[in-house]
């Protein structure tokens, strides 16, 4: 069941979690928009990255913070997080 989660996470999901948690217009939701565009600083991705947490169950936020900065696009961030999950969830459900 955990992989059905890691592997669906898609820019589709970005964008949901953007609107429900931050509550940005959906208008401004395009895959080449940046953070930086969408109004969001640096302690925002951070709490993105948390949300994103707690919505997989996987821990990500050493690796995300390095990739997801102010000038990534949501369809860069997509794949960042998906990357992220299919290699630490993987590692993960080998260690138990």
């Amino acid at each position: 069941m955990g992989s059905q989660v890691i592997e669906e996470f898609t820019e589709a999901r970005l964008k949901d979690l953007l609107r429900s948690y931050f509550q940005i217009d959906p208008t401004k939701l395009d895959g080449s928009a940046r953070f930086s565009e969408l109004d969001l600083d640096s302690i925002a991705v951070m709490e993105l990255i948390v949300v994103i947490e707690e919505q997989t169950g996987v821990d990500v936020q050493e690796s995300l913070l390095e990739q997801l900065t102010l000038d990534t696009t949501l369809a860069q961030a997509a794949e960042a997080v998906s990357q992220v999950l299919r290699t630490t969830g993987a590692s993960t459900k080998n260690d138990e």
